[in-house]
């Protein structure tokens, strides 16, 4: 599970060094981060162009130039990252924005603020489905 490619996506630089210093404690060490939607698209585009795809995307909701949810409708549409396991993490609790996520692809949710083990929970989840 540690050898696992994360791509980790948020405007604020403070959220994906948290989020970076979580994975990091739980033993991942093979990530990168995005500020936005459009600068992640492109890392996750050159990944598979270099046969290095992400095998996994955290991505916030609300972030300028692209948001996370026009990322993941890009990504749904996209030859090779159509299936790539996509969790939204957001300060977004309304119950139709987390309907909205899962409707357009993503894998699943968190919200904001978070703990290490929410980030387990949810890593093992997908990993389960993968299988």
């Amino acid at each position: 599970m540690s050898n696992l490619k994360i791509l980790v996506i948020d405007d604020f630089e403070m959220t994906r060094v948290m989020i970076k210093k979580n994975l990091a404690t739980l033993g991942f060490s093979n990530f990168e981060d995005a500020e936005n939607g459009l600068e992640a698209f492109k890392k996750l585009k050159l990944a598979i162009d270099m046969n290095a795809p992400f095998d996994l995307v955290f991505c916030d909701w609300n972030m300028p130039v692209m948001s996370g949810i026009e990322l993941l409708k890009q990504c749904r549409s996209t030859p090779g990252l159509i299936l790539i396991p996509f969790i939204m993490v957001t300060a977004e609790s309304e119950s139709e924005n987390v309907i909205k996520a899962l409707m357009m692809g993503a894998n699943d949710y968190i919200i904001k603020p978070f703990s290490p083990e929410v980030l387990t929970k949810k890593i093992d989840l997908i990993l389960k489905k993968l299988k």
